[in-house]
Order: structure tokens, then C-alpha cells, then sequence
């Protein structure tokens, strides 16, 4: 169409320049049909393909609150304590900062400083009045007040009239008959003539004959031997001289004291109680609470044993005589509660008060033998 167009401009130039002299220019022509389209060319070759870029690396899985029961990966990434970490290792139930499995990201930050108050808000339309609340009950009634100071005695009064002597009045009944005189008393009784003669004592009769020597009986049945008692020992006293019960045992720490409930306690000598290996069911040191034997064989204990823990602050007693297979999720050894998953024997506990086993819920230190 382009060169058609260039074709039909050029001629028309070369018309005009021949032409002795330009006529007027005629209407212009209808437009001619559009010419045929060319044939599409030939579709390049594809370019090279470009080599694979490097892989990028595994970005952290955020995972939350970090939860003692997930199964966690490396990557995983958690909060903790107001903290972040990210797990290096594979690991369940151990808490970030309390092992290797966790390394830290970002710390808890300080508490910044407290920024300026700003300029008091204009104050807002009045809200429409709302509806009256419900009556609420009568008050008390009040304490009665004191009593208003005594008026000034008002004058006295005149005399009045004298009245009218009355009629009077009937006669009285009789008096009562006075009571009866009384009996005189019985003369004195005559006197005991005196005691004959004792008579003479009769001869002492003849001793009879002594008779037969009886058949010896059988032989009792020896008695049962009685129980032994408990051996003897000094009473432990405490500085405020509180008897907290029998010494039993005693070194250089502490000694055991048998209760007058028939309890077994260790106390220090300061007064304070001697801690136990305390496992807990629960994270954080919560749930069942067991005493640890330290021993992966089936154990017997008393079962008025009293042991502590520190971290709790609690004493108990174990339920039962026989240990069994614990598994826990935290320990406290020395008063720090630490997440754990060892398994061992132990004794499964009950809390018990001071008050049930007689001892003060004071013990002041230090103690004393007497």
C-alpha cells in the first residue's frame, strides 16, 4: 500500500511539471481496495538456555510459643521468655537456653525509658443523658444520735385546791392463830449398870491329822515375748525450745528426728529441711509430684518419710511403700526447677502439713540435743 501510494504521489509530480498550466484540482478519488498481505517471514532460532542459578538457603520455620511437647527441627524457630531462638539440632521437651538444642536470636530488650506525655485531646461532645439507673436498696438506718442537752426547768406551778376528804374504807380481816407452842424435851436416860466378870478361857482342842498332799497341776503356756520399743535418744529442741521430737541420727549437717506422729524428718542444724530429688509429671516443675530414687531397680521406703522440696516450698509424704517407673518432665535438686526427661524408680508424693506431723511452721535454728 506504501508504494502504491509513493507510485500515484511521484506521478502525479511528474504530470504536473510537464502541464503547460495547473487546471483546478479535481475531487479527490474514492479510496482504492487495501492490497494483499505479504507472507509472514520466518520464525527465528531460539536462543541458548542460560545455566541454573544456586540454590538459595533454607529460611527458619517459625513455630510460636515454644511448647514442651512438640518435636522440634534445625531451622525451627520459637519465643521463649520474652527471647528468640533457633533450633540447631532435632530435640522435644528441652526448653531454649537450657541446653544445646537451641542457639539464641534476639534477646529480650530493656524496658525503654517512658516517652513524654503528650498535649491533653480537646474534650469531646457531651454524650446524651442516659437512662436513670435502677433504685438501689434502702441503706441502713443509721446509729441513733446522741441526746439533745436538757432544757432548762420550766417555774413551779401554784398550789392546786385541796379536795374532798374520802369515805372510810370497810374493816380489815381477822388476823392469823399464832402457831402452836412447842413440846418440852425428853428427860435424860438412866445410866448403864456395870460390866460383869470375864469368864475363864477353855482349854486349846487337840490338832487334827494333816491330810493327803493334792495332785500338781499342768504347767502354764510360756507368754509371747513382747515387742522391743524404740531405742531411746536425746530430744531435739529448737532455739525458741519447741520439742520437735526424738533424735534418731546425726552427723555433722543434720540430724533425723522421729516425731511424736511417728514421722521421719531431716532438718539441718540451722532449722531448715533437708532437700530431696524431687521429679515433677509436668513442665516447669507443676503436676505429679515423685521422689527420685536414683536407681533404675524397684526400691521400699517408709512410708511416713518426710522429704522437701526446695523449690516448691512443700513437704510430703510418699503413698506408698513401693517405687515405680517415672518418667519426668522437670526436676528440682537444689531449688532451681530444670526441664528433664531421665527416668528412674521413684515414689509417687502427697503434700502433707507441719501442723499433721507436730512440727512448728516456724523451726528456728540453730537445734539442740538434751
Amino acid at each position: 500500500m506504501r508504494n502504491r501510494l509513493l507510485a500515484l504521489f511521484v506521478s502525479s509530480s511528474l504530470l504536473a511539471a510537464c502541464s503547460p498550466s495547473a487546471g483546478p484540482q479535481g475531487e479527490p478519488g474514492p479510496q482504492g481496495p487495501a492490497g494483499v498481505t505479504g507472507p509472514a517471514g520466518a520464525t527465528g532460532a531460539a536462543g541458548e538456555t542460560g545455566a541454573a542459578g544456586p540454590a538459595g538457603a533454607s529460611g527458619l520455620s517459625w513455630r510460636g510459643t515454644w511448647d514442651t511437647n512438640t518435636a522440634y527441627v534445625a531451622l525451627d524457630g520459637v519465643a521463649f521468655n520474652r527471647s528468640s531462638y533457633i533450633a540447631v539440632i532435632a530435640s522435644t521437651g528441652e526448653a531454649p537456653g537450657t541446653g544445646s538444642a537451641w542457639m539464641l536470636l534476639a534477646g529480650a530488650g530493656d524496658v525503654g525509658p517512658a516517652g513524654a506525655i503528650g498535649p491533653a485531646g480537646p474534650q469531646g461532645v457531651a454524650g446524651p443523658q442516659g437512662d436513670a439507673g435502677v433504685q438501689g436498696p434502702t441503706g441502713p438506718q443509721g446509729s441513733t444520735g446522741p441526746a439533745g442537752p436538757i432544757g432548762p426547768i420550766g417555774p413551779t406551778g401554784s398550789p392546786g385546791v385541796q379536795g374532798p376528804i374520802g369515805p372510810q374504807g370497810p374493816i380489815g380481816p381477822s388476823g392469823m392463830t399464832g402457831p402452836t407452842g412447842l413440846t418440852g424435851a425428853t428427860g435424860p436416860q438412866g445410866a448403864i449398870g456395870p460390866v460383869g466378870p470375864t469368864g475363864a478361857t477353855g482349854a486349846t482342842g487337840a490338832q487334827g491329822p494333816i491330810g493327803p498332799t493334792g495332785a500338781t497341776g499342768a504347767t502354764g503356756a510360756t507368754g509371747a515375748t513382747g515387742a522391743v520399743g524404740p531405742a531411746g535418744g536425746a530430744n531435739v529442741y529448737d532455739a525458741a525450745n519447741v520439742l520437735l521430737g526424738r533424735a534418731i541420727a546425726a552427723d555433722d549437717e543434720s540430724v533425723t528426728v522421729f516425731t511424736s506422729t511417728g514421722h521421719l524428718v531431716t532438718l539441718r542444724w540451722d532449722g531448715t529441711f533437708e532437700n530431696s530429688p524431687i521429679l515433677f509429671s509436668g513442665a516447669g516443675c507443676t503436676g505429679g509430684v515423685f521422689l527420685n530414687s536414683r536407681a533404675g531397680v524397684a526400691r521400699r521406703t517408709f512410708v511416713r518419710r518426710v522429704v522437701f522440696s526446695k523449690f516448691s516450698g512443700l513437704i510430703y509424704v510418699p503413698t506408698a511403700t513401693a517405687s515405680t517407673a517415672t518418667t519426668g518432665a522437670s526436676a528440682d535438686n537444689d531449688g532451681t526447677c530444670r526441664a528433664t526427661t531421665s527416668a528412674a524408680q521413684a515414689w509417687a508424693l502427697s503434700p502433707i502439713a507441719r501442723s499433721t506431723i507436730n512440727l512448728p511452721a516456724t523451726i528456728a535454728g540453730p537445734l539442740t540435743l538434751q
